[in-house]
């Protein structure tokens, strides 16, 4: 059997490939993290509970809070090479997540009905009042 001997150009090209290769598995790994780490997070957070609060009993009444419950997430990433950059070779990404919680009333249960009763947001009910005042106002004035 005769020994074989390698191309010093072929191996140090294999080698900067494997190196490139394990570069971007990382990158990828740590882009997938960056991504499910706060969807994670969120879903953790948007449960059934959430949405339906603890039950109040008191006598023969009880009641549910309601409220309402958004959620959202996005990510990024980007890859460079060093034709885009003088630095060289880079990448990045990130992720973000967000709950939003706004109570919108409750559940009434008695022995003889259950009803829901919406909870205002007086604040903004006088909003849109003084908006809609304004854009009556301003009709009538032409």
């Amino acid at each position: 059997m005769t020994p074989t001997t390698a191309d010093p150009t072929t191996s140090h090209r294999d080698v900067r490939s494997s190196t490139a290769t394990d570069e971007h598995q990382e990158t990828a790994s740590r882009l997938v993290t960056a991504i499910t780490r706060p969807v994670n997070r969120l879903l953790d957070t948007v449960t059934i509970d959430r949405v339906y609060g603890t039950a109040i009993t008191a006598g023969d009444t009880t009641v549910v809070p309601v409220a309402e419950v958004r959620a959202g997430f996005g990510y990024g990433s980007g890859v460079g090479t060093e034709d885009d950059h003088p630095h060289g070779e880079g990448a990045g990404g990130g992720a973000g997540a967000g709950v939003r919680m706004i109570p919108r009333g409750y559940i009434h249960i008695t022995s003889e009905s259950a009803t829901y009763r919406p909870i205002y947001d007086v604040g903004r009910l006088a909003l849109a009042g003084a908006i809609a005042g304004w854009a009556v106002l301003r009709l009538f004035r032409r």
